[in-house]
């Protein structure tokens, strides 16, 4: 079964984590992120909009989020050199 989303527009490479679908969720998404990438847990900041936290990893400034259009998701910011499928591939292997 498919366990991510991944798109790409002007504003980065979106992964959504089809796993982690609500807000209630944010929390164990950040944790299988962080624990995947071997990352200290960050700090996550209350938005108007959505729950947001925001790690280094692989010289890219990822924001992990989650809004109601896309769950809980990490993006990559364009014109970076880490791939979705990195991400992918760290978090649930080669068959995600």
């Amino acid at each position: 079964m498919k366990k991510t989303y991944t798109f790409t527009n002007a504003n980065g490479t979106f992964v959504c984590f089809l796993d982690y679908e609500e807000e209630g969720d944010f929390a164990d998404f950040l944790s299988l992120v962080c624990g995947k990438l071997e990352l200290e847990m960050p700090q996550i900041a209350e938005t108007p909009y959505s729950l947001v936290a925001e790690f280094d990893y692989g010289g890219a400034r990822l924001s992990a989020a989650y809004s109601t259009d896309a769950g809980c998701h990490l993006r990559i910011p364009p014109n970076t050199k880490m791939s979705a499928q990195t991400i992918v591939e760290k978090c649930f292997g080669l068959a995600a």
